[in-house]
């Protein structure tokens, strides 16, 4: 994660270790992200799956993007913004269909 300058890094810290603490549990067990109990982790490993997902959008990369924004919704289906960016990565790669529903 960038940040334009340290005093938003550090205001920034308390919601970003608990991605990180998550995504490093998840690597060192090699525990699929759909198994983690703890509420706040897995909504921290679903908002870097968010995060993932926003940059390969920015990169044109849509079909990384749509598997990013899967596996985050699949852990935290509340957040707007990542289910609408997930219809806008569909509808990118072609797939009106599959967009249309995300796209509300």
């Amino acid at each position: 994660v960038a940040y334009c300058s340290r005093p938003c890094q550090k205001q920034d810290w308390s919601r970003h270790k608990n991605m990180c603490k998550a995504l490093r549990a998840m690597r060192k067990v090699k525990t699929p992200a759909a198994a983690i109990d703890d509420p706040a982790a897995r909504q921290g490993a679903a908002q870097c799956f968010f995060l993932r997902g926003a940059l390969k959008l920015r990169t044109k990369n849509y079909a990384k993007a749509v598997e990013a924004y899967e596996r985050g919704l699949a852990l935290d289906s509340t957040d707007v913004v990542a289910t609408m960016n997930l219809g806008l990565a569909l509808r990118n790669l072609g797939r009106h269909a599959d967009a249309k529903p995300y796209l509300v």
